[in-house]
């Protein structure tokens, strides 16, 4: 039997005289001593020449000295009064209850309770037995539902929260057959691996588009600036908005004016007439359809017709035609689709970012494998055989390429459909590895 500490009972040590002097008789009673040896042993316990030492001289050396073990042990507490325990009161165990958590992470791992070792969920049901008996509900169903609700999943599922007492809802947390939390554990670990996975192959996509940005060197001088140049010179109050998505951001007014297509009111002459959000849209008027405002966003925006699609002048058409084909159309072959994804990074960092809008003169790549503009193509999916409405390929182009092949489209038409290669939709176009081509197999020809 380990022999307790001397005690020295200065106050200044890390003691408790009230578990020492308790240590000690359980000591001495086990060395089966009566109540004179242990009153007499008493200072064998005590540090040599310390404030204990010296308080059991001068209490021995009394007139009338303590002779059992009761009586020395009344005078010790007089000398060290035992410290008064703060105690929690029931609401405080309430609140812990309805704060403990037994997370996802612990479950199927082996902890220790009272020198016992066990599963982490029975570990967790004994703890929750004893907080409510400390909150007086252990009798009562109160807050098991909530408390249920902090514990995983599949704790959840098997156990439900109607039982009679907390007895019962700690039983049934055992119960849970281990097989299954451990297939739940088991199926979350497979979800965490397949989110790790999607993570680490992100990052290697921005890395790979990092360097091959980096390899390209300086961001080369657009090759449409002289373009860019002479439209800058131009009046372009007249220009529309520019197009995003399918409808899209950039439809400034317009859209976002109010009724269909942005315009109140009825129609002019036979339809009336009214306002869109920022212009005027006369419709139609026994000379035919004019209009102002539509998409564009009247007064100041672009002139546009019933349905909004904006009129270019003949000057923007021309500047436009001039630089449908200054990006390079890449073949899709494995090099050109490295090509078209730096074309991307290279417009972005151009124009300022992705968040920028693509207008008339800002060309925005096109996808390798896809028709050229002004074909009659899909805005959606860049071929043919249908309509963007109708687009049976669930894999669209970057909102960006369907907004400048919509632009062009609204510009010029499809002036270029009887010179250009049918490239049909027949199916999946992108597997993660590449564009897979349509029609003519190595994409539109330059």
């Amino acid at each position: 039997m380990t022999s307790p500490k001397l005690f020295v009972g200065d106050g200044d040590n890390d003691e408790n005289p009230a578990v020492w002097l308790k240590q000690t008789k359980i000591h001495m009673m086990g060395l089966e001593m009566n109540d004179t040896q242990m009153v007499k042993t008493l200072k064998d316990f005590l540090y040599p020449g310390s404030v204990a030492e010296d308080w059991y001289y001068e209490v021995m050396d009394e007139a009338d000295p303590p002779s059992t073990w009761e009586e020395l042990e009344t005078e010790f507490e007089k000398r060290w009064p035992r410290v008064v325990q703060i105690k929690k009161q029931p609401s405080q165990y309430v609140t812990e209850l309805t704060k403990y958590r037994l997370s996802e992470e612990e479950l199927m791992k082996k902890v220790e309770k009272g020198g016992i070792t066990m599963w982490s969920h029975m570990k967790a049901a004994a703890e929750l037995l004893e907080l409510a008996k400390q909150a007086k509900i252990s009798e009562s169903d109160l807050l098991i539902p909530d408390v249920c609700r902090n514990l995983p999943k599949v704790i959840r599922d098997n156990v439900g929260t109607v039982h009679n007492d907390w007895k019962a809802f700690v039983e049934a947390i055992k119960k849970v057959d281990l097989e299954t939390i451990r297939d739940a554990v088991e199926d979350r670990e497979k979800e965490k691996a397949k989110e790790a996975e999607a993570e680490r192959r992100e990052k290697e996509q921005a890395d790979y588009l990092k360097r091959m940005l980096g390899s390209a060197g300086r961001v080369p001088e657009s090759p449409t600036k002289g373009i860019a140049g002479r439209l800058a010179s131009t009046n372009l109050r007249n220009e529309p908005g520019s197009f995003q998505g399918d409808y899209g951001s950039g439809y400034r007014g317009g859209n976002a004016g109010g009724g269909s297509y942005g315009y109140r009111g009825g129609y002019n002459g036979i339809y009336g007439g009214g306002h869109g959000y920022q212009g005027e849209f006369r419709g139609y008027n026994s000379g035919g359809y004019r209009g102002r405002g539509g998409f564009g966003g009247g007064r100041g925006g672009a002139a546009g017709n019933m349905f909004g699609r904006p009129v270019y002048t003949e000057a923007q058409k021309q500047n436009l035609r001039a630089t449908l084909d200054t990006l390079p159309h890449h073949p899709n072959t494995a090099q050109g689709i490295q090509a078209y994804e730096v074309q991307k990074v290279e417009w972005a960092a151009r124009h300022g970012g992705n968040t920028e809008l693509v207008t008339i003169d800002r060309p925005y790549p096109l996808r390798p494998g896809t028709a050229k503009v002004c074909t009659g193509e899909c805005f959606r999916c860049g071929k043919h055989g249908h309509r963007s409405m109708e687009c049976p390929d669930p894999n669209y182009l970057n909102q960006k390429e369907q907004a400048w092949r919509r632009i062009c489209s609204n510009a010029l038409g499809a002036f270029r459909q009887t010179g250009e290669n049918i490239i049909a939709w027949v199916g999946p176009e992108y597997y993660g590895e590449g564009y897979i081509g349509q029609g003519n197999g190595e994409g539109p020809s330059m």
